[in-house]
């Protein structure tokens, strides 16, 4: 299927899904799955290799927030549901890693560590900064350049290239290229103001 047809297959089943066709949904999935597991697997390449959770894992809590959601039907088009993804997956990080921030501070709560775990501190380890210190920065980014915000997320935690990037937002690559630059140093001083 070349990539006109694919992306007007993905509207044609948000339409109906728009119109009420509750099938619609289970056929988008089968559709974009594997462009969702991609996205998933190169977020998890920032991670350690030896962990348990898989890509897999990551796309089916983001399918499910986001294929049961009412606010599926408002998709328009291909665009709108990958960057929907991505801001997904990084919320599924950013929920667990709060989840595990709040739990941590009884000392010896008998907790069990979970695979997300494994994922975060492998993050947190080689980004050096926090998965809440990066979200809370990048609620600030997008309050100064939504564009700006949505290339880090697309490009971050969706792990998409930025011809890629270029394509969805219909911005030519040295738009994308600039402003991932800005982009990174902007949040490196905000994060790290010393």
């Amino acid at each position: 299927m070349s990539l006109a047809a694919d992306k007007e297959s993905v509207t044609q089943l948000l339409n109906r899904i728009s119109a009420g066709d509750t099938g619609a949904r289970d056929v988008l999935f089968q559709s974009v799955y594997s462009e969702l597991r991609y996205m998933a697997a190169a977020l998890m390449r920032k991670t350690r290799r030896n962990h348990t959770l898989l890509p897999t894992d990551l796309v089916h809590e983001a399918a499910m927030r986001i294929l049961h959601a009412d606010s599926l039907t408002s998709l328009n088009n291909r665009r709108t549901l990958f960057a929907v993804a991505a801001h997904s997956m990084r919320s599924i990080l950013v929920d667990y890693a709060r989840q595990r921030a709040a739990l941590k501070r009884p000392t010896g709560s008998g907790r069990q560590r979970t695979p997300m775990d494994e994922v975060l501190e492998h993050f947190e380890a080689s980004e050096r900064c926090s998965v809440v210190a990066l979200e809370d920065a990048l609620v600030d980014l997008r309050e100064q350049s939504q564009r700006h915000h949505e290339i880090v997320v697309l490009h971050f935690f969706g792990g998409m290239k930025f011809t890629d990037i270029a394509e969805h937002l219909s911005i030519s690559l040295s738009t994308v290229e600039k402003s991932w630059r800005f982009a990174r140093c902007w949040l490196v001083d905000h994060m790290h103001p010393d």
